[in-house]
Formats: C-alpha cells, structure tokens, sequence
C-alpha cells in the first residue's frame, strides 16, 4: 500500500517506536515517495553531523532556527531531541508548529520519528495525519500519553502477532488503520538509523582537568559523613 492511500501529501507523520524498530526507515519510505510522486524538496532539521549520513539532496535545517521553503517534505529525526513540551512553551519548535498548521498552503509535510512520544508537546500529535507505531518498550507502554496509549496497546498487539518485523508497521490514520509493509528505499543504509549513536563532534567534549575539583569535593563530603 502506498503512504498517499494513508496520508497524502501534504500531511504530518508522526511515527513511534523503540530503539532498533524500524523507525528510520520507515521515514525514509515516506519520504521517498512523497518527494519522487510530488517533485518535493527533503530538508532535514537536526544537527549538521547527522544530515551529513544521509543522500546529499537532503537539506540541513538548523534545529534552533529552520529555514524551510515550500513544496517540500520535513524530516525530524528522533524529535524528543529538539521538541520537548517544556521547550515548545518558550517558543522552541514554534516554526514546525506553524508550517505543519499551514502545511496545505505551504505545500509542505512532516516526517517525525521518536522513541520518547511522553516528552513531546502534544501539539506534535494532535496535528497529526497519521502516526506509525513500531514495536515499543516494554516501559513505554506502561508510560505512554494517555491520548496515544489504547491506540498503541492495538497496534503492538497486531505487530507482535507478526513477530515484530522491521518491514512492517501499524498505521492510524482519517482513512486507513491497520498493518502495512515498509518498502525500503535503496539509498537507505544502517549508517542512517544508526545517525545519533556517536558523540556528537558540534558538541564540546567535557574537559577532564575541570572534573577533578567537584570529583574531589565530594570524596571530601562522603569522607566526613564516614567519620
């Protein structure tokens, strides 16, 4: 089944799952559809690392402050990074937030992958066309937001009764619920799901010089509580 017979263009995608799941990919299905069948342009917002293991027609977007240009498909890679609820109160994510209200203008749909959906602002998942759930956490679904939670209870039931298949997915969406088959893209490789693992080299690295006056500090402060 294509992804336009679940949620055309333009719409929001958010797809949920644990580590390892297939969430990657499966954004990458999307996207592949969308920007060959609308002629779409694919801009990425995270860090500048990251973007980099992807195809070079994906378009870096800085995360604090995305540029975005319309009649395109915006992917959001593990968003609990960049959108958490606190952080959407103090006007972080405030650009998604209008382009995916205004997507039909602006021509332009979004692509969410996370593995944490508790953290982000439900505005993320009330705008929603459609959210894919991938096989979750055993914890996540004893955690999960109360507004996706029965719905995730279904469709890990219906996935696990598939034995958990990367290939596959459980979709809701106005005009399809049910499990789909993931067709990966072949420029998709594992280097791409795998994106966040490293440290991240736009990140300082901690100094260990200034770790050894706190770490000694508190050596000091057990060492009276001992005494």
């Amino acid at each position: 089944m294509k992804w336009s017979k679940i949620a055309d263009h333009p719409a929001v995608y958010t797809i949920l799952g644990d580590v390892g799941s297939g969430k990657t990919v499966t954004a990458c299905s999307i996207i592949d559809e969308f920007r060959i069948d609308h002629k779409l342009k694919v801009y990425m917002v995270d860090y500048k690392y990251v973007v980099d293991k992807f195809p070079k027609w994906f378009i870096y977007a800085n995360p604090e402050k995305p540029r975005i240009g319309k009649k395109s498909i915006i992917f959001v890679d593990d968003a609990h990074q960049h959108h958490y609820a606190r952080d959407w109160m103090k006007g972080k994510g405030k650009k998604l937030d209008i382009i995916a209200r205004e997507r039909r203008q602006s021509d332009v749909s979004i692509v969410y992958t996370t593995q944490q959906a508790r953290v982000l602002d439900v505005n993320l998942i009330s705008m929603s066309s459609c959210i894919v759930f991938k096989r979750p956490s055993k914890l996540q679904l004893k955690v999960e937001r109360k507004e996706i939670k029965e719905m995730y209870v279904i469709a890990d039931q219906a996935l696990k009764e598939g034995g958990y298949k990367v290939n596959k997915a459980y979709v809701v969406s106005n005009d399809y619920e049910g499990i789909v088959t993931v067709k990966k893209p072949k420029w998709f490789t594992t280097k791409m799901s795998k994106a966040h693992d490293r440290i991240n080299p736009e990140e300082k690295p901690l100094n260990p010089k200034k770790l050894v006056k706190p770490i000694l500090s508190i050596i000091k402060q057990i060492g009276r509580l001992i005494d």
